[in-house]
């Protein structure tokens, strides 16, 4: 083998390596699938008993295998016990699936206080990456001198007179004990007594 053969194989050997290496490198960077965030949630605290909350927990794309992560849920400013219950777990996503709720639970009272959070971290996850593991979770306080400071919903009592024919539409007042100091949402249902559905009214669930 002459000189200029040796060269010309050297240099096909060189590229074939490079070539090998690439490829190598890119299925790795393939093979880490989606990546994990938890969102914030912000709650009223309330007066009494326990509330559950619901904690979203996404993919950034549709799992196309089964995809794990651990979640623990521990105190900051509020207190474990006294404000929301500590707890940890395993969020499972199977294939076709992109989101899941973890349920927070926290434990409203009468006294004045500031606001409290609480956080919320990810770890230890399998077929994906954590891009956002930490978010927290806000309990705003409600109460001034004891007393809740959000208004009471009232829903109010009408009497149409039925006519002969047609649709009619009535309008029924729901009012709040005290002027709202940010946006307020209230379900409603409509349900049927004596009246038969389809045939003297429409029935039917909104938010107002």
């Amino acid at each position: 083998m002459n000189s200029r053969t040796r060269t010309a194989l050297a240099a096909l050997l060189a590229g074939a390596c490079c070539t090998a290496a690439i490829v190598t490198q890119s299925t790795s960077a393939g093979a880490i699938g989606p990546t994990i965030s938890v969102g914030d949630v912000t709650v009223i605290e309330g007066d009494s008993g326990s509330t559950k909350i619901s904690v979203p927990i996404d993919l950034s794309t549709t799992a196309t295998a089964t995809a794990t992560v651990r979640y623990a849920i521990t105190g900051s400013s509020a207190t474990a016990g006294t404000d929301f219950q500590s707890k940890s777990g395993t969020v499972t996503f199977a294939a076709g699936t992109s989101s899941k709720l973890i349920t927070a639970v926290i434990y409203p009272d009468t006294a004045t206080e500031s606001d409290e959070l609480f956080n919320i971290g990810l770890s230890l996850p399998t077929g994906a990456t954590i891009a956002d593991g930490s978010a927290d979770v806000v309990i705003v306080d409600d109460d001034v001198d004891g007393v809740s400071s959000v208004p009471e919903a009232n829903i109010g009592t009408i009497e149409i007179t039925e006519a002969d024919g047609g649709i009619h539409t009535a309008r029924i007042p729901v009012t709040l004990s005290k002027p709202a100091t940010e946006k307020t949402v209230v379900r409603f249902a409509a349900t049927c007594s004596t009246a038969t559905l389809g045939s003297d009214s429409r029935c039917r669930r909104a938010a107002t």
